[in-house]
């Protein structure tokens, strides 16, 4: 006998995207083609059970104090503004490093349960530049107390969702949203040790499950 269940994990609470949650055309992350990444049973290629645990160093950028209040739905971080938080946090730029996590604190997160039209109808993020600039630093998982840690709407309204294209096509770097930053905000916690085990699918494109800070 077969059980099959078919589910989405959605915006349900903190989750983890994996490489094959988004393509670019016919493009998965590797130049992996659609119909090699797909089968009637989740992917092929790119499965979330190939995604082996985390244990690495975390960043928190708490936008928040940088800014003084919470950020808006629509509200861009950009390159300056990370590095000004940083700052403001006795980091810099170079306490950025390959194979580091980074997580964002917006505030976006207090409308979380109590809005949640408010919450799923926009979003304050990162945006094609901070994206671009991460990446290339070499990490590993960027994330936010948003649910699509990139800025939505986005300010050029023909682009759709292209920090994830960037983010996981281009580069590999792994997204986590919906994570409760406020916890190490309110600690003032700025660097931590990162734990995380994504749920082993098979064929999975993605993983709920919530990392652990260890300061």
């Amino acid at each position: 006998m077969d059980d099959t269940l078919t589910a989405e994990i959605g915006q349900v609470g903190t989750q983890f995207d994996g490489l094959g949650h988004t393509g670019i055309g016919n493009k998965y992350y590797n130049g992996i083609d659609i119909n090699e990444a797909f089968g009637p049973t989740g992917m092929k290629k790119l499965g979330i059970e190939h995604v082996k645990p985390f244990f690495t160093k975390g960043v928190l950028v708490d936008m928040v104090a940088f800014k003084g209040k919470p950020m808006d739905g629509g509200q861009e971080i950009t390159v300056a503004d990370m590095e000004g938080a940083l700052k403001k946090q006795g980091l810099s730029a170079g306490s950025i490093g390959k194979g580091d996590v980074v997580m964002f604190h917006t505030g976006w997160v207090r409308y979380w349960i109590k809005d949640n039209k408010t919450y799923n109808g926009a979003a304050p993020g990162i945006g094609i530049e901070a994206a671009r600039w991460l990446a290339k630093k070499g990490v590993v998982i960027v994330g936010s107390d948003t649910w699509p840690l990139e800025v939505v709407p986005n300010p050029n309204p023909k682009m759709v969702f292209p920090v994830h294209q960037i983010m996981l096509t281009q580069n590999g770097v792994f997204i986590h949203e919906n994570a409760a930053t406020e916890r190490l905000a309110a600690e003032k916690v700025y660097e931590f040790a990162y734990i995380f085990n994504p749920l082993a699918v098979k064929g999975g494109t993605g993983s709920p499950g919530n990392a652990l800070a260890a300061y």
